[in-house]
Formats: C-alpha cells, sequence, structure tokens
C-alpha cells in the first residue's frame, strides 16, 4: 500500500494517467473520486451556483478590460464623447465582478466547510466504532493528520475541481475569443506559450509530490510525538526525562528546519525558472504589440487589452493543465481517509441492548481460545464463570493474559474459538459484542478521567443522574469526603487526565463513575493499586454493601482483595484454571 501511495504521488501528467488506465492504480483514482462526490451530492445546487457565479466574475472582468480599451482609445484619440459611457461600463463591470466574486468565495466557503465537516463526523464516528485491532495499524499522529489535513483537503477538491474545470474552460474559450477578435497573431502567441510554461511545471511536479508526502509524514510523526509527550507529562517529569524529550523534540525541529528549507530553496528554483520564462514569453508578446502599434494595426487601447488578456489566456491554460496533477491529488487526501473508513467495524447485536432482568447475569467463559497472530497464543484453554451476586478475581503474572480476558468480556477483541456469553436466570443469551458494553461497568488501570468537571465525569455512565445519585456513588467509592471538600465540590474542573488529583482519589472518583451505571456486571482492573491498605479495605467493604445482584470481576495482586472474592482465577502458560 505504501508503495502505491508513492507512486500515486510521484503521477504529473495526463499520460502517465492514460497509460495506466487499464491499470488498478486508474481504478483506484476513479473509485477514490467517486467517494469525493458522494459528499459533493449533498451540495449540488449550491456547486451549480458556485460555477454559475464564477462564470459570471469571468465574463465581467472581460468586460472591464475592454472598456479599459475604450477609455485608453477614446482618450489617446481625443474623442471624448464617449469617455463617460465607457466609465460608467467600466466601474459597473468592476463593482459586480467584485459582488460576485464575493458571493462565490461565500458560497465555495460554505460548501467546503460543510463537506469538510461531513467528512469529519463521518471518520470521527468511524473511528469510535471500528474495530479495536483495526486501529493499531495508525498513530495518533497519523490519525489526527487524516482526520483533520485530508478532510480538509478532500473538502476543497470535492467544491473546486469540477467547477474550476467549468470556469477555466469558460475562461480559455471567452479569453482567446476577445483576443482573437483583435489579433490572430497576438492570440497565437498567446496559446503556444502555455505548453513551455506546462512542460516547466511537468518538470518540477515529481519532487513537488515527493515534498508534498514527506512533509504529510513529518507532520504526523511530529504530532504523535507531541500527543504522547502532553497526555503523559506527569510521567515524563516524575521519570526525569524531560530534558530526553526536549532533545528529541529539538532533532525533530532541525530536521523540519532543513527539510523547510531544501523546500523552499526548491521553490525558489522553481519561481525563477517560472518568471523567466514568463518574462522571455511577455517580452515577445510586448515586441509583437510593440510592432502592432508601430504599423498602426492596433491602437494603444488593444495593446493594452493584449498584454492583459495574453497572461490570463496562459494562466487559464495553465490552470487546466493543472486539473490532472489536482486530480490526482485529491485521490490521495480521499484515499489516507478512505482507509480509514474501511477499517472494519466493531460486531454490534441490537437484541444485547434489551432491558436487563432484576436478577442479575451470569457471565460464561468455556474453552476460550485466543492469539493475536499465528505465532502469539495468549490463551490456549480458558474457562471463567461469575453469577449474579459473586466477586471473581483474576490473578496471573503481568502480560500473561489477564487483559486480553477482560478485552475479551468488553468485545474489544472476540476469542478463537469457545464460548464467552452472558445469561440471565431464565437461560436467556445475551451476546458478547459492541452493544453489550452497556451491561458493564468498567474501571480501568491507572487515571481515566477526562477535563471537565468531576459531575461531568461522573455523568459519562448516566447523563441522566442527579446530584443525590452523584453523591451516593462518591460515598460508595470512598471520595465523597475529598470531593466536599474541594472549592466547588462536584463542580470541580478538572484538567486533562484528572491532573491536581492522586492517582487514588483519580481511582476512587473512575469507581464512582462505574457504580452510577448501574450495570450488572462491575470490572476493576487493578482499580485500588494506589490506595493505602486501609481506605482499599473500606471501599472494598463498600462495594460488598452495594454488590445486591451485580457481579464483579476483580484482577489484583492484592491478598486482602482475593480475601474478600468468592473465586479466584489463576492466568499462567495460556491456561486459565481456577485457584481450588
Amino acid at each position: 500500500m505504501k508503495e502505491e501511495k508513492s507512486s500515486i504521488f510521484r503521477i504529473n501528467s495526463l499520460k502517465y494517467l492514460l497509460d495506466k488506465i487499464k491499470g488498478n492504480e486508474f481504478d483506484e483514482i476513479v473509485e477514490d473520486w467517486k467517494w469525493i462526490f458522494s459528499y459533493s451530492a449533498r451540495y449540488k445546487w449550491q456547486i451549480f451556483v458556485f460555477t454559475f457565479f464564477g462564470v459570471l466574475t469571468i465574463a465581467f472582468g472581460l468586460g472591464s478590460s475592454v472598456a479599459n480599451k475604450y477609455m485608453v482609445d477614446i482618450v489617446t484619440g481625443h474623442k471624448t464623447e464617449l469617455l463617460w459611457l465607457m466609465v460608467v461600463i467600466w466601474l459597473s463591470t468592476n463593482v459586480i465582478s467584485l459582488v460576485f466574486t464575493a458571493i462565490n468565495n461565500r458560497f465555495s466557503a460554505r460548501v467546503m466547510i460543510g463537506i469538510g465537516r461531513a467528512i469529519k463526523i463521518d471518520v470521527f464516528n468511524h473511528i469510535l466504532d471500528a474495530d479495536w485491532r483495526a486501529l493499531g495499524r495508525y498513530t495518533s499522529g497519523d490519525m489526527l493528520n487524516r482526520i483533520n489535513e485530508d478532510a480538509n483537503d478532500v473538502g476543497g477538491k470535492a467544491i473546486t475541481w469540477l467547477p474550476n474545470i467549468l470556469t477555466g474552460l469558460f475562461n480559455l474559450v471567452a479569453t482567446f475569443v476577445v483576443i482573437w477578435h483583435y489579433s490572430k497573431g497576438m492570440a497565437m502567441i498567446a496559446v503556444f506559450s502555455a505548453p513551455f510554461l506546462f512542460y516547466i511545471g511537468r518538470i518540477f511536479m515529481p519532487k513537488m509530490r515527493e515534498y508534498q508526502r514527506k512533509g504529510r509524514e513529518m507532520v504526523s510523526d511530529i504530532q504523535t510525538y507531541e500527543t504522547e509527550a502532553f497526555t503523559r507529562i506527569d510521567t515524563v517529569k516524575s521519570m526525569g526525562i524531560a530534558e530526553l524529550f526536549m532533545d528529541r523534540f529539538y532533532e525533530q525541529q532541525q530536521e523540519v528546519k532543513a527539510f523547510r528549507l531544501e523546500e523552499n530553496a526548491f521553490y525558489i528554483k522553481k519561481m525563477v525558472v517560472n518568471r523567466t520564462m514568463n518574462m522571455i514569453i511577455e517580452g515577445v508578446a510586448f515586441a509583437y504589440g510593440l510592432w502592432l502599434l508601430w504599423t498602426g494595426e492596433i491602437t494603444y487601447g488593444t495593446m493594452l487589452l493584449f498584454l492583459q488578456q495574453r497572461s490570463r489566456l496562459t494562466q487559464s491554460m495553465l490552470d487546466l493543465g493543472g486539473v490532472m496533477p489536482n486530480f490526482v491529488n485529491g485521490s490521495v487526501a480521499a484515499h489516507r481517509v478512505k482507509e480509514v473508513m474501511e477499517m472494519p467495524r466493531e460486531k454490534h447485536d441490537e437484541e444485547s441492548e434489551a432491558p436487563v432482568p432484576e436478577g442479575g447475569l451470569s457471565l460464561v467463559m468455556k474453552d476460550i481460545e485466543f492469539s493475536y497472530d499465528e505465532n502469539d497464543s495468549v490463551i490456549e484453554r480458558g474457562d471463567i464463570r461469575v453469577d449474579p451476586g459473586e466477586i471473581i478475581a483474576i490473578v496471573g503474572q503481568s502480560g500473561r493474559g489477564k487483559t486480553t480476558l477482560l478485552r475479551m468480556i468488553l468485545a474489544l477483541i472476540h476469542p478463537d474459538s469457545g464460548e464467552c456469553e452472558l445469561y440471565d436466570r431464565e437461560g436467556n443469551r445475551y451476546g458478547i459484542n459492541a452493544d453489550s458494553r452497556g451491561l458493564f461497568s468498567y474501571v480501568p488501570q491507572g487515571n481515566s478521567l477526562f477535563s471537565g468537571t468531576i459531575a461531568d465525569n461522573l455523568r459519562l455512565m448516566n447523563t441522566e443522574a442527579t446530584d443525590d445519585e452523584l453523591r451516593e456513588a462518591l460515598e460508595a467509592a470512598d471520595a465523597w469526603e475529598f470531593v466536599e471538600k474541594m472549592p466547588a465540590g462536584t463542580e470541580t474542573e478538572m484538567k486533562e487526565n484528572g491532573r491536581g488529583l492522586s492517582e487514588g482519589q483519580a481511582q476512587r472518583i473512575a469507581i464512582a463513575r462505574a457504580l452510577l451505571r448501574k450495570a450488572p456486571i462491575l470490572i476493576l482492573d487493578e482499580a485500588t493499586s494506589a490506595l493505602d491498605m486501609e481506605t482499599e479495605d473500606h471501599l472494598l467493604e463498600n462495594l460488598k454493601e452495594h454488590v445486591g445482584t451485580r457481579s464483579i470481576i476483580v484482577t489484583t495482586h492484592r491478598p486482602s482483595v482475593l480475601e474478600m472474592c468468592d473465586r479466584v482465577y489463576h492466568v499462567r502458560e495460556g491456561v486459565v484454571d481456577e485457584v481450588e
């Protein structure tokens, strides 16, 4: 796939596309644009208006240029009878062109923002519903780059590509007709100058694509590094490695500096070559115009019109010449976004959202086998059962499969074979899938709080929870005592990752949050690891009183927790067995 992307970036001409018309590369590009146009179709009337006003802007711009010509001829010929009429025409065409340009810009902005917004919403929703293992293919920085930069590129191409073709063709034809009307020779100079400029652009195109590709990769890498540094800044500081992170960031910025200076030197070289070629062409056109003026074949006004429209005609041809590179570049951005959109979705089962019976649920895992790949078998045989009102523990050395079991229970991954299901007292089955997560209250390891108030965090599990219910949950989690003493109580603002709270305080708020869901099964993944023994004992006693028909699954290394469990399961060498 990476080689295909690099190949796409090197595409720089219509000839290449025609050579590939029978190959997969062209088919992929067409499919990418079908996807882009699926978004464009939602704004077809706005795009029509955008194109319509673009054509009108060009038409009135040409009218203004022709009015300029006649005003110059009137003044140089000392025939002022029609001067004021030309002034009115010139002023009117400029004002109307300005108005149409403003309207056009407004419409294009609305559509580009609308398409970009629609794509970002779709991508964000897909990421949240994507298969957990598929998400591992992308770094956070690369994901951010795709959802922002690439989505914006697609939005821009979706609104501008087709209208640019239509307005470009109209501009080319209309300008050529105007010049041809006054001088066929000048029209031919303008037409034949475009291939030279197009050829110059083609020479520089491969390098431009390479700089574009490398620039995007560098942005993704730096965004990933910055995200990791900022989200784990407490760890970085506590480990005393801030200087190492700063040194690495300095090295990255040095690499960026060297790359940008190299890129800048390339574009300066390109600019010098382009302007030199333009200067030569303009010199030829100017000399030809002077000769026509010297021989009396044209007027001063016509000479001015030639100078204005010659560059305009050449530019319109270059713009049309850039349609294919833009066509390919648009497919690059679309392809990167589509890769995210095409990630497999999680398994769903709407029946898993059925009301939970008051008697609670039993979790049964029988003959479970799971491996992340063929050479990485994690669980070779696993049997676990937890019934309503029970507390069970899963123990074992780090990296032996405890986290894998929890991921399986929460449907982030699925067993290769075996049974992993929920049952009520009547024997009704509830499948384990993305929709069944509402049947669990989960407290992960470490600090799992989000920015916002304590109340905001608590209500993530129950948006309708009252203040009394918040307090009840905090009391059950042994957290109300310290929350009550905070300046604004439950309305106290917390920063990202709950910064400002101790690890133990963050864990207790996370447990209170899980209790608010009132799900039939509560999962505590090392959720009391940061608490002292006394606080932990008190908290566990509170939880035991609040269990009722709930089932509780804990992973822990502490003997005090194990003493409160009905059963303990040990994970070792790929086998999950109950400890007798």
